[in-house]
């Protein structure tokens, strides 16, 4: 016995299990072994969080998606269906036109 306290306690633990350094290394052990656990339960919930999340956002586009469909699908039907692809607007001649000696 000896007037060391708890670091008499540490020597000691550690000459019972080979040294400082396995000492140490059984510490390290026991802290992962510790920390594992809760960060191994967080990375499953954040994971179910993500997939969760990621699966409502893909079912809204997917909905919206069909309702565009189905507006368009609406307007053809009250409209009629365009007579081509390329339908524009003629609004007269260009600004770029109308400058120009060929112009009207």
């Amino acid at each position: 016995m000896s007037n060391l306290g708890r670091y008499q306690d540490l020597t000691t633990l550690a000459k019972d299990v080979g040294g400082v350094d396995a000492l140490l290394a059984q510490v390290r052990s026991k802290a992962v072994t510790r920390a594992a656990g809760p960060l191994i339960g967080t990375g499953l919930l954040t994971g179910i969080v993500l997939a969760e999340v990621g699966g409502a956002v893909w079912r809204r586009y997917q909905r919206s998606q069909r309702d565009g469909e189905k507006a368009e699908e609406a307007l053809v039907a009250r409209m009629g269906e365009p007579e081509s692809d390329d339908e524009t607007v003629d609004a007269g001649p260009s600004e770029e036109d109308k400058g120009s000696p060929d112009g009207p």
